[in-house]
């Protein structure tokens, strides 16, 4: 349906209305804008949340290159070890022999070689003059161990017999003497008392 613009009639003429003019523009006010005021003071912290939950386990990195390997004199065969290079020392830095001990040792039991296949140039005791007759038995306190003991006097003992004696009077290292070969002595003059003895018994002497 069409619409005509509206007629008005004026002194028996038609005349249009026209068309309505654009809107003005706004005035300008007479006031300005006010500065801005002061920033307000910083509110407190708030309470620390809770510590959130550990994160995961990073990769292990690569192992590093083996060391070189240490070297020992000690040697391992099946559930033994064995020393072969030189002597051991226990309570000394410079020992003497293939087992050198400063202390006291301790054993349930104690062999020492005594194989004939070891020995050579036999020769029996009741052959020879040994004798315990120069020997010089004694009691002292041994300065190590401050404890007393009974024995002999290295050096005594090597004026008469010194192949049973290690080392030199006043030396740098301490004498030692192997109180087994003396057992053979003893064994031999006890046999000699034996025989004496036997004799006075059986000629009633």
């Amino acid at each position: 349906m069409l619409y005509s613009k509206p007629l008005y009639y004026l002194n028996n003429s038609i005349s249009v209305t026209g068309p309505t003019g654009s809107a003005g523009g706004g005035g300008i006010g007479n006031s300005l804008q006010g500065p801005t005021g002061p920033t307000g003071h910083t509110g407190y912290t708030g309470r620390t949340g809770p510590t959130g939950h550990t994160g995961y386990t990073g990769s292990i990195g690569y192992t590093g290159p083996t060391g070189s390997s240490a070297t020992s004199q000690w040697i391992l065969s099946g559930n033994n070890i064995y020393f072969n290079l030189g002597n051991v020392g226990i309570g000394t830095i410079n020992p003497q022999y293939t087992l050198d001990v400063n202390g006291g040792i301790y054993a349930t039991s104690f062999n020492s070689s005594s194989d004939y296949r070891i020995k050579k140039n036999i020769i029996s005791l009741n052959e020879t003059n040994y004798t315990i007759d120069k020997l010089r038995p004694v009691t002292y306190i041994n300065e190590q161990t401050d404890k007393q003991d009974i024995g002999i006097i290295a050096h005594e003992l090597q004026e008469q017999y010194p192949f049973l004696v290690n080392g030199i009077k006043d030396g740098n290292n301490l004498q030692s003497v192997n109180y087994l070969g003396i057992i053979g002595i003893l064994i031999k003059e006890i046999q000699e008392l034996k025989k004496d003895v036997k004799y006075l018994k059986t000629n009633n002497l």
